[in-house]
């Protein structure tokens, strides 16, 4: 059986929405999925401006969820930083 790549990839935020409410019994809105994204709830990338899923990672996300084997991330802890923030110092020395 031959399986083409492209055919897993969900391009866009309306994509990955629509596929999350297919899965999901909470259907969420496109923003609330920009922030589970941001919030690095749901696994997906930017590739330039554009969203980037794969319906394999998303799907096995979400039942890892169900299943316990991932443990949700605590609402209290800070969301992971890309990079380090400045300080108001280092802001003013520039």
């Amino acid at each position: 059986m031959k399986s083409v790549e492209g055919e897993d990839l969900l391009w866009g935020a309306d994509a990955i929405t629509r596929f999350v409410n297919e899965l999901s019994a909470t259907k969420r809105t496109r923003k609330q999925v920009y922030n589970l994204i941001a919030k690095k709830h749901l696994p997906a990338r930017h590739i330039g401006s554009q969203l980037l899923a794969s319906k394999k990672k998303i799907r096995d996300h979400l039942e890892g969820l169900l299943d316990g084997a991932i443990a949700p991330r605590d609402p209290r802890e800070p969301a992971p930083l890309s990079r380090p923030r400045r300080t108001a110092r280092a802001r003013r020395a520039r």
